[in-house]
């Protein structure tokens, strides 16, 4: 599964986000991306329960001294990518 991380400190490297989520199971690759000027990330987790465990553990936690947000990613149709928030009352059917 592909996790989308936000909020992350600027001191964040992939080597702590690598880190932080295999311990809860194995990591595939991590990718630093950058949006808006706020630092993010790309987590690919193998196993799906894992993935869904780390970021149900990780969303909300503190790292690096900020607290982060961990959501469920898919790349749509077009190569990007869409995101899924949980419990998001301001979701559209259209994807706007």
């Amino acid at each position: 599964m592909l996790l989308k991380v936000t909020n992350l400190s600027s001191k964040t490297t992939q080597d702590i986000l690598y880190e932080s989520f295999n311990n809860f199971g194995s990591v595939d690759y991590v990718k630093l991306t950058q949006h808006q000027n706020s630092p993010g990330a790309l987590v690919k987790m193998h196993d799906y329960s894992d993935a869904k465990t780390a970021m149900r553990l990780l969303n909300g936690s503190a790292l690096e001294g900020s607290i982060i947000q961990v959501f469920r990613c898919n790349p749509n149709k077009t190569g990007g990518e869409s995101f899924e928030r949980k419990n998001s009352s301001r979701q559209s059917k259209r994807g706007y």
